[in-house]
């Protein structure tokens, strides 16, 4: 018997849907949990509540690194949104050379993987690693 097509799309999508909601939800289930939790190294303490938020608002040193991290947040997306589409507009007018250019742009991107890839094959690498 075939599923309707209204209905396939959502038995397709399902197992992508499921691997997302635990590489999302379980983490931040865990983090909800342990931060209720007095934890200290390798322990995981007594139920706390809502304790170690109210001490965290209460640091007088919270608000000072809240705003740097705001600021350092608005500050690099704006910087790299801007960049990205002034270099995408950029190669975008240029007619000879587009495809070196783009190369040039990726390489680095590209390059990060490649050394990941190698720095990971070479750790587990009984020989070398």
């Amino acid at each position: 018997m075939r599923a309707p097509a209204a209905g396939r799309g959502w038995w397709l999508a399902a197992p992508a849907l499921a691997v997302i909601l635990s590489v999302v939800l379980y983490p931040l289930v865990f983090a909800t949990y342990y931060s209720l939790r007095e934890v200290r190294p390798n322990l995981v303490g007594d139920w706390s509540g809502l304790s170690n938020y109210s001490r965290m608002l209460h640091d007088p040193g919270f608000l000072g690194a809240l705003s740097t991290t705001l600021a350092f947040t608005a500050a690099s997306s704006t910087l790299s949104l801007v960049l990205g589409f002034s270099i995408a507009l950029a190669l975008n007018r240029v007619t000879k050379g587009r495809g070196a250019l783009t190369a040039i742009f990726l390489i680095p991107w590209a390059f990060a993987l490649v050394v990941v890839a190698t720095i990971s094959r070479l750790l587990v690498n009984d020989q070398v690693g």
